[in-house]
């Protein structure tokens, strides 16, 4: 079974302790799940769930546009497992009916559901999984206080650091 999983613009991509993490959450609950990614990474999600079109195409711009192309479509992203603390993620793509899907990190799974609109979804398996570890359990905590403060002080969330094209 697969969870519909938010992006949002806003505060998706938090800083923390030098790492920048991504929170995908949960459509239901809105409980976060902290995936750890690079910069570029960062900025170019951030791009796409804000909708900022570069003056050139960036390499997921590409990869759309050979995509659709191709006379195919990217139907949905799936997160699908963890293993020794690395996410694991799918992109499905559909073309006349032929489907495929294709491994992949999950920030560019996120990144390129973003570029096509298309949902984004974890497995129950998953969901479960980082409900119950501990790292997981920290880094939410950690995230969870950190937002109360600036909400307490009347602050906007942190900004990732870097530039978004």
């Amino acid at each position: 079974m697969e969870i519909e999983v938010t992006v949002n613009p806003e505060n998706s991509i938090v800083f923390i302790n030098g790492d920048l993490i991504l929170l995908v959450r949960n459509k239901i609950t809105n409980s976060p799940i902290p995936i750890w990614i690079g910069p570029w990474e960062a900025q170019q999600i951030l791009a796409a769930a804000n909708k900022i079109e570069p003056p050139r195409p960036m390499p997921y711009d590409l990869l759309k546009n050979a995509v659709v192309s191709l006379g195919a479509m990217m139907t949905k992203a799936v997160i699908t497992e963890i293993k020794d603390d690395v996410f694991y993620a799918l992109i499905h793509l559909d073309r006349n009916g032929e489907k495929t899907s294709l491994d992949c990190r999950p920030s560019d799974a996120v990144a390129l559901a973003l570029k096509f609109e298309v949902p984004i979804f974890v497995t129950e398996e998953l969901l479960l999984e980082t409900m119950t570890d501990e790292k997981t359990n920290l880094t939410v905590d950690l995230i969870g206080r950190m937002f109360m403060e600036i909400e307490n002080r009347g602050e906007a969330p942190p900004e990732p650091q870097g530039e978004t094209p």
